[in-house]
């Protein structure tokens, strides 16, 4: 399956150039490249506690300094619905507070370089991300998101586990 797509830039002089471009069901190659990207992604949010707490506010909403939906009592639960019922939620955050990640991801999904990504127009990249979705089995792209969400949830319960025994052991020491 595929679907052709005009892949427009905007040039020196200000004006708009466009090709066809045919998006293709991806290959094992480009799987292997967003596993990659997928990995950085949930390294980078680990690591920045500004983007950590970007993810837990557009995503959780009403939790508490535990995790907690302060509706709910679940811990997480937020997250995991609204990132598997909100794919396009989950793409504004990335290219809010991860644009170098999401333009990595759809230039390994389409299978298009990340200088040609970077200089599309917005109508054309949202065009190409529409098409990406569209020629793949949703249900892997589904699974894709599940497994990555699965992963972030690990991430940050361990995340949350240190910062309370390193809280319990200055608690012992002082």
């Amino acid at each position: 399956m595929l679907k052709e797509v005009q892949l427009t830039t905007i040039n020196l002089k200000g004006e708009e150039e466009s090709q066809p471009f045919n998006v293709i069901r991806a290959r094992v190659f480009q799987y292997a490249t967003l596993s990659k990207t997928v990995g950085g992604v949930i390294t980078k949010i680990k690591q920045d506690p500004a983007i950590m707490e970007a993810v837990q506010y557009h995503f959780f909403g009403n939790v508490d300094e535990n995790w907690l939906d302060q509706d709910s009592g679940e811990l997480l639960e937020t997250f995991k619905k609204q990132i598997e019922g909100d794919t396009l939620g989950a793409l504004g955050f990335a290219l809010q507070h991860l644009p170098d990640e999401l333009i990595q991801l759809v230039s390994a999904a389409a299978n298009i370089k990340k200088s040609q990504v970077e200089m599309l127009t917005d109508e054309s990249f949202f065009e190409v991300i529409e098409a990406v979705i569209e020629v793949n089995d949703i249900n892997r792209l589904a699974d894709l998101v599940k497994n990555f969400s699965s992963d972030l949830t690990k991430a940050w319960q361990k995340q949350k586990k240190a910062e309370e025994s390193q809280a319990n052991l200055r608690s012992l020491t002082e």
